[in-house]
């Protein structure tokens, strides 16, 4: 018998509203389409959520724990390697001390509302304060930048400084972004082609900073092909017009902005034909986006992994930001707004910011580089530390390390490090329903249920949606009986190793249903969990908030923004002079001719989705995307191998050519490697060009040299 049942897709961070066709006497998962009922996806679902049949029921999907004996792999009970585990990590840090422990917490264990959770009060019971997730390996500047800016990374409005509300802009700039493929948070990231067809039928202009033709490049009424790292230069000047065009909001920027004149002085030098030679967008074209943008009644810019994982990324999002308060667009309808949640805790009115340092006490024993806090309790460290962290001797060297729905060896910077750090631990855990690259470094490897096997909320993403939405789902098939859910795993480690977990609700007496632990994460939101339960597609519950966040949201005593923030103003000094450098490099004295860009395909998340069949149709591979012109220059053409040396590293790839990158451009998706296609990380060093308050690498716009194989 068949049956149809309502579910959310967690492929991937989007949630999209599902039906799943299902197979109710075989327990199988026939076919998943979109719910035309969910109000926030209205009946979208990408290729990806579409292939999840194949991805639950995929015969190499690991059904039982896996202990790696004398160099091969045997299957044994969930409960035998847990009790194992569990032993090992107490003898560890009995003879080593709690830092010896660590986490790396991935997307595969993020996308469940008790994973992070879980994961993060497990470790802080065993002591330590060796907490990593993939935020810290490719957008921590958010941190930065929010800091700055409003004096606190926790207030009301979030690290991406709220919602876009593009349902009423006039006008939106999208900058390094790609949405209709990576389906950014914070705006209608489900179905986005069409909500931006919807909006530009109703006259919004849209502007795309990108140097490559994307999807979203094809829709824009204006699109500024940018050289790779240059964007702060490129907003930089746009940000001069506006000011000395007086395109400002004037009352807006006297209440709530600080610092212009300071940033006026430092951004007085980026006059149109310098920012045009930098970055060879044409200088009548960077005018007319910035005239464009200011003079438009709402409106707002957004940013992508282009900023965030290149050059001076903590600068760009500051700047991004600053360009949003000098046209008056945050906390205003068109703009950037507060949503207040379902699961998330009311805010009062008139509500405080929280006093947040930016950095924790812990720091890393490499390169000086410290915790960062997240949120109120919530330290991580940073990311790009894990290899030498484990490699370097010495006292609080990592030496077992629990790797939770994340493949380190695919999405880690110099990947060449990172296998032999991972290869020298004494306890490697990886926590992932296949046996990935860095699976099959493990001692032991945990598979858990498929996300269609267990409850869950849309918790992590609740002030990400584009208005107050929240939904629950049941398990909508049974899992296999030996497999555990997410929470399970920090759950039954602490128990094991006599540990007590600090979470409000939960008594460690019992262990919880995934119902009861469900609803103890959800126990201070502004929705009851169970009203939210009453909704089988989602629920909107209430409107994004205008005109009630500014200034209560701002940690800055003055209470405004801080546009002339001093260490910004210092950064884009630095930034002013640099040398103009012709070609890939970025230092006097260097002969690259190109730089990779990190991209996404439609077919994959990271490393999530390259063994589906379906998705393998189109590329079983990582393509390396050219100008033809390029191609012609090198001698090679579509289908053929080049090499990409970085000076730290080379990779073989297979060309592609497309007339939508730029010359002197690199186009390629990250995370692939192993088995299938080229691994750009091991192009990246973790120890140069990276950022000295954050740690993170350089990920993209990274200097390489192009030859034919």
């Amino acid at each position: 018998m068949v049956e149809t049942k309502k579910s959310f897709c967690r492929f991937c961070h989007v949630f999209c509203g599902i039906e799943v066709d299902v197979d109710v006497d075989q327990q199988r998962v026939l076919a998943v389409r979109g719910d035309r009922d969910n109000p926030f996806s209205q009946g979208y679902t990408c290729i990806k959520g579409r292939a999840v049949p194949e991805e639950i029921h995929h015969p190499e999907r690991l059904l039982s724990c896996q202990k790696r004996v004398d160099g091969g792999w045997t299957g044994i009970g969930s409960g035998q390697a847990l009790n194992e585990i569990a032993a090992k990590l107490l003898a560890i840090r009995d003879r080593h001390g709690p830092r010896a422990i660590a986490a790396y917490v991935a997307g595969g264990a993020g996308f469940a509302a008790a994973g992070v959770p879980l994961s993060k009060a497990w470790l802080t019971a065993v002591g330590s304060t060796g907490f990593y997730t993939s935020f810290t390996n490719d957008c921590p500047g958010y941190v930065i930048a929010a800091h700055r800016f409003f004096g606190t990374a926790a207030t009301p409005l979030g690290l991406y400084a709220g919602v876009f509300d593009m349902a009423h802009a006039d006008v939106a700039m999208f900058i390094g972004a790609n949405p209709v493929v990576s389906h950014r948070p914070c705006m209608p990231q489900s179905n986005t082609d069409k909500q931006l067809r919807d909006a530009q039928k109703r006259g919004m202009k849209l502007i795309v900073v990108d140097p490559r033709r994307t999807e979203m490049a094809r829709r824009a009424d204006l699109h500024l092909q940018v050289k790779p790292g240059e964007d702060a230069t490129l907003l930089a000047g746009m940000i001069k017009t506006i000011i000395e065009r007086k395109l400002y909001d004037q009352a807006y920027v006297e209440q709530y902005v600080s610092g212009l004149a300071a940033l006026h002085a430092a951004v007085r030098d980026f006059d149109l034909e310098y920012v045009a030679r930098r970055t060879l967008v044409p200088a009548d074209l960077v005018a007319e986006g910035a005239v464009l943008f200011a003079t438009a009644k709402s409106g707002a810019v957004r940013d992508g992994a282009g900023v965030t994982m290149a050059r001076h990324q903590n600068l760009n999002l500051q700047l991004v930001y600053t360009l949003n308060a000098l046209c008056g667009r945050i906390d205003r309808k068109g703009g950037l707004l507060y949503n207040p949640g379902v699961f998330s805790p009311p805010f009062p009115d008139n509500a405080a910011p929280v006093e947040l340092p930016l950095f924790g006490e812990s720091t890393a024993r490499v390169r000086g580089l410290r915790g960062m806090y997240l949120s109120p309790g919530h330290m991580e460290m940073p990311t790009t530390t894990i290899a030498d962290e484990i490699l370097e001797p010495g006292e609080n060297r990592i030496r077992a390390l629990l790797v939770h729905g994340g493949n380190p060896v695919a999405t880690f910077p110099d990947q060449d490090k990172t296998v032999r750090a991972l290869q020298a631990l004494d306890l490697l855990v990886v926590v992932d329903p296949f046996m990935t690259a860095t699976a099959k470094l493990a001692h032991y490897v945990i598979p858990t249920k498929h996300f269609l096997e267990r409850p869950d909320t849309t918790t992590i993403l609740d002030a990400t949606f584009p208005f107050p939405f929240g939904q629950y789902t049941p398990a909508v098939v049974r899992g296999p009986g030996d497999l555990l859910e997410e929470w399970e795993i920090g759950w039954e480690l602490a128990q094991r190793m006599g540990l007590p977990l600090n979470i409000p609700g939960l008594s460690m007496e019992r262990k919880p249903t995934s119902d009861e632990v469900l609803a103890a994460f959800a126990g201070f939101g502004r929705v009851p969990l169970d009203e939210v339960r009453k909704y089988p597609s989602g629920h909107v519950f209430g409107d994004l908030v205008v005109g009630a966040v500014l200034p209560h949201a701002i940690a800055h005593p003055d209470k405004k923004m801080a546009a002339g923030h001093p260490e910004v103003i210092a950064e884009l000094r630095e930034v002013r002079a640099e040398p103009l450098i012709d070609g890939g490099g970025y230092e006097q004295g260097e002969t690259f001719s190109h730089r990779l860009i990190a991209i996404r395909m439609d077919e994959v998340y990271n490393s999530k989705g390259q063994n589906l069949p379906s998705l393998q149709k189109k590329h079983r591979f990582n393509p390396a995307y050219m100008n033809p012109q390029d191609l012609q220059n090198l001698g090679v053409s579509d289908g053929q191998h080049v090499v990409i040396d970085s000076g730290r590293g080379r990779i073989r790839a297979i060309v592609e050519g497309n007339a939508g990158v730029m010359s002197g451009v690199v186009a390629m998706a990250h995370a692939w490697g192993g088995e299938l296609g080229s691994p750009t990380g091991r192009l990246i060093p973790d120890d140069e060009r990276y950022d000295p308050l954050t740690g993170m690498a350089l990920l993209s716009a990274i200097p390489v040299n192009v030859q034919a194989a």
